[in-house]
């Protein structure tokens, strides 16, 4: 028996333009545009501009062909600027990544050179330079990559900036994240979330500050302003050499895709590890299982601060 297919293909265009107005309750109301170009010299190009309240960033990356072993190589160059809780920081940055594996199982290689001017409290401005070579890796078990009920993400990230090459600072530096998802009874889920980061140098001064942590807003530490949490440095708030935040929200599906929460966070960024003292923030939220993706909306208690604070967030981080 033999029966006759119909398949229509629409070819895709080469070049692609989008404009994307947001919401952000953690760096602003976003205005973003995008150019895609599927041949620049033979190669697919992405570039993007993103205009926030406290963040600015202009990109572009080149990506070759995929290799026959399947190996996804590109190059790029980025631009940021940052205006966080009294330091500002402009960063120019130059990059060759490889990516390989699956949706379920990602890794990456990526040497990257970066240039920072950072200015604390309208003071001197300082400026470091470093070229890090870092392997990521990111592991996912989920019944459902858009919207999971069940299953775990783990990521990581390890590497540093340890030869003396345009280098002002070297230093190592890793990075992981984890989230899992476990139902409870017929209409519950328990959401747990963990993060952690270090990094090791002789100094911190000449390791850049993009490459530190800070604590606070809606994956971080609900209750809290976003990337509140850090190091005093007069009357900045500046990124730590360590990092450490911790979740756990509970989630009860009333009338899917609808649903209200539960939730307690508490995590902080510190220089050393004895002041690295968890920061609490707690609250109730609304779900929604959207055609997009989760949409978080929280009202949460910063207990250190001793203010409630809404939290608005699409998806989750990985």
């Amino acid at each position: 028996v033999s029966s006759a297919v119909l398949v229509r293909v629409t070819e895709n265009k080469q070049k692609n333009v989008a404009l994307g107005l947001g919401y952000s309750t953690n760096t602003g109301n976003p205005a973003q545009l995008t150019y895609d170009d599927l041949s620049v010299l033979g190669l697919r190009m992405k570039s993007n501009l993103l205009f926030e309240t406290l963040r600015q960033s202009a990109r572009a990356d080149f990506y070759f062909p995929t290799t026959p072993k399947g190996d996804n190589d590109s190059v790029g160059a980025g631009f940021e600027r940052n205006d966080l809780r009294g330091e500002r920081t402009s960063v120019a940055t130059l990059a060759a990544r490889r990516a390989w594996g699956s949706p379920l199982l990602e890794r990456g290689l990526t040497l990257e050179y970066l240039s920072e001017q950072r200015n604390v409290d309208g003071q001197m401005t300082t400026s470091s330079k470093s070229v890090p070579l870092t392997y990521s890796i990111t592991k996912r078990a989920l019944d459902n990559l858009l919207s999971p009920s069940t299953g775990y993400v783990l990521s990581a990230q390890f590497g540093g900036a340890v030869l003396p090459v345009l280098t002002d600072e070297r230093f190592l530096r890793a990075t992981t994240r984890f989230v899992n998802y476990r139902p409870i009874g017929a209409a519950g889920t328990l959401v747990l979330r963990a993060e952690a980061g270090a990094v090791a140098s002789k100094r911190k001064v000449g390791v850049p500050s993009t490459l530190l942590f800070r604590a606070g807003g809606d994956q971080s530490g609900r209750g809290y302003a976003y990337q509140e949490l850090g190091v005093t440095e007069g009357s900045a708030i500046v990124p730590g050499r360590y990092l450490l935040t911790g979740s756990a929200e509970y989630q009860y599906w009333f009338k899917p895709p609808y649903g209200v929460a539960l939730f307690y966070d508490a995590g902080n960024a510190a220089d050393t590890l004895r002041e690295l003292t968890p920061k609490s923030g707690y609250g109730i939220g609304a779900r929604w299982r959207s055609p997009v993706g989760p949409i978080n909306v929280d009202l949460a208690y910063g207990h250190a601060v001793k203010k409630f604070r809404l939290h608005f967030s699409l998806g989750f981080t990985f």
